[in-house]
This record gives structure tokens, C-alpha cells and sequence, in this order.
């Protein structure tokens, strides 16, 4: 079978499941914005997990959010989310990322087409099992040939976000209780990752924020969850560059604070996405990737968007790099 087999018609219902990290899920929001545009009389629910469903908060282009059970949640949490699928008549599934907890979730909400990619011991969950290809392409691009058969085409690929007001208005208030001087560059941080092996040392980053204070002054803004906070203390409290705790409690306000910023400085995570997401120019500094390429994290011909692998200690071509993009920008 193939997409092309089924018609997509007015009032039918698309499921797309996004589930997991942030990053993944925001990376879908460019392809499920161009379904909407092909079929404007169809209604897209997306199936992803508490935090990662707050970047598509207020996004026109979705119906509803079903929130998954967090990963590791045993079956029996599931059970609500599994009964709101099975009442909703899908005309297609579209699992973007294929894990074998997201090809239950395709199979048990019985859409008469389920697309998902050809893998290992989850293929059984589809109808339509799409080969996944080179993972050297940008993931919000990748993701266009699950709907290759429908001629769905990318208009950008860069994700959507849209801040509610009420988180804007917060952004608003706390850049004024910060005493933000916008007559000087702002440079949003984000050196935390989940992921201990995408994690560059701290000492690393406080170097190099030192190196950019040499070049000129700066105003810069640390961004993480409350949670992480406790591991960000040595590079928030040393005092050689100016540097303002976000605090930060959803993602949009995030968003808002990071469209006020001149250049974000991220490690490999989520926020970066989010960075993009609002137009605001960014520098990752990878560690490890797993495999994968760096390119897929990144906008392709970007010049904003600049990235390098940096080693496990800082030097001379990481600093420059570095330096020269945010004071060139």
C-alpha cells in the first residue's frame, strides 16, 4: 500500500506522533505545517510527551495535543491516551520517529493508513514502511519522505513556534527585572544537555566567555531548566562576565526571551531548536553525536547557523570560531 492509494479529503483525521524530546518534536512542526497547507480542510492531533508539547502550544496548524505517559511509564499509564485513539476515527498515522513505543501507539489507533519507517521490530505497526534515509540531511527535511506519496513539499524548514501572549508579556516583564541594557549585545547560554556524553565541560564554557569579554562587553542570559540549575552554579556565579539567570518555567517563555537575544550559544539540545525557531542567530558546540552528523541539527545553507566539534578541552581554533561569529553577527 501507499499514501497515494488512500485520498485525504475534507474532515478527514491525520494523527502525527512526535512523542519524545523537544528538539525532535519541534523539528516536525515545518512538516506538519505544509500537511495543513495541502489538506487545509483536515484535522492533525500529535501525540507527544508533556514537555516536548509545549512548543506546539498555540500552533494553528494542530487540532489537539494528546499527551503520551513520560518514556519508562509502565503500560497500565498509557491506558487513557490508547482510549482517546481508539474513539478517534484517523484516516492516517504518521509516526516520525519510529521507536517501537511510538509503532504501538500507530498500531492502536487503527488509522486506516499507519506510515512509519522500515526498522527493526516495528515495521509490523505500519501499512506503509518507509526506508529512512542518510541521516546527514536536517531532520526537519528527513521527515518529508514519510509523506512523500501525498507531494507534501517543505516551504521552510525551519520550525515554528509561536509564544503564547501571556508567556511573551513574561518575557517582557523579566528582561525589564533584569535590568537588560539592549544597547549592548545580549548572548543567550544553553550549555546543559541531557545527555552526560553532549556535555562540554563547564570550565570550558566560562572560558570561553571569558575570551569573548576580552572583545567587547556583553550581557549574557543562562538558559536551563530550574532543575538543572544546581549544575550550571559554577558558570553562573563567577564574575568575570555579566551573566542573568532566564527562570524560565515553559518553553515559550524561553522562546520570547531568546528572540530578544543577538546570538544564542548552545550546546547540543532542545533550546538550540528553539533558538532557531524564533530567527535568532546561533553557535552549537557538539561533543559527541552519536553517530549521527551534526548536519542534521542544523539549518542547511545557514550562515546563522554555525556549529563545530569541539574537543574534550577548549583551544585556540574553538575560541576564534566562536568569537568571530558572535562579534562579527
Amino acid at each position: 500500500m501507499h499514501l497515494s492509494d488512500i485520498t485525504i479529503n475534507s474532515g478527514d483525521k491525520v494523527l502525527v506522533i512526535a512523542l519524545r524530546a523537544m528538539g525532535d518534536t519541534l523539528l516536525a512542526t515545518p512538516l506538519i505545517r505544509d500537511i495543513k497547507g495541502k489538506f487545509p480542510m483536515t484535522t492533525i492531533d500529535v501525540v507527544a510527551e508533556s514537555l516536548p508539547a509545549q512548543v506546539l502550544e498555540g500552533n494553528s496548524n494542530i487540532s489537539k495535543i494528546l499527551i503520551s505517559p513520560n518514556r519508562g511509564s509502565w503500560i497500565g499509564a498509557y491506558s487513557k491516551l490508547y482510549l482517546k485513539l481508539l474513539k478517534t476515527n484517523y484516516k492516517a498515522s504518521i509516526d516520525l520517529i519510529s521507536t517501537p513505543g511510538s509503532a504501538l501507539i500507530s498500531f492502536v489507533a487503527n488509522a486506516r493508513i499507519r506510515v512509519g519507517y522500515r526498522l527493526r521490530g516495528r515495521t509490523w505497526a505500519y501499512n506503509v514502511a518507509v526506508k529512512r534515509q542518510s541521516n546527514n540531511n536536517y531532520s526537519a527535511l528527513s521527515k518529508y519522505d514519510l509523506t512523500e506519496d501525498l507531494n507534501v513539499t517543505c516551504t521552510s524548514p525551519i520550525p515554528v513556534v509561536s509564544p503564547l501572549p501571556q508567556h511573551t508579556a513574561w518575557a517582557d516583564s523579566r528582561m525589564q527585572e533584569l535590568k537588560i541594557d539592549f544597547s549592548k549585545p545580549i548572548i543567550g547560554i544553553s550549555p546543559w544537555s541531557k545527555r552526560v556524553w553532549r556535555r562540554w565541560e563547564m570550565d570550558n564554557w566560562i572560558r570561553l566567555l571569558i575570551e569573548l569579554r576580552q572583545h567587547g562587553e556583553y550581557q549574557a542570559i543562562l538558559f536551563a531548566s530550574n532543575s538543572e540549575r544546581p549544575f550550571l552554579k559554577l558558570i553562573e556565579n563567577t564574575k568575570d562576565y555579566s551573566l542573568f539567570w532566564a527562570d524560565t518555567s515553559h518553553i515559550h517563555q524561553a522562546a520570547a526571551m531568546m528572540k530578544s537575544c543577538d546570538v544564542v550559544l548552545t550546546a547540543d539540545n532542545g533550546l538550540k531548536h528553539i533558538a532557531v525557531a524564533m530567527n535568532t542567530p546561533t553557535f552549537t558546540v557538539y561533543t559527541d553525536y552519536e553517530g549521527v552528523s551534526p548536519h542534521a541539527w542544523n539549518p542547511p545553507d545557514r550562515t546563522d547557523h554555525q556549529f563545530l566539534v569541539a574537543p574534550k578541552l577548549i583551544d585556540e581554533n574553538t575560541m576564534s570560531s566562536v568569537t568571530k561569529f558572535i562579534w562579527d553577527e
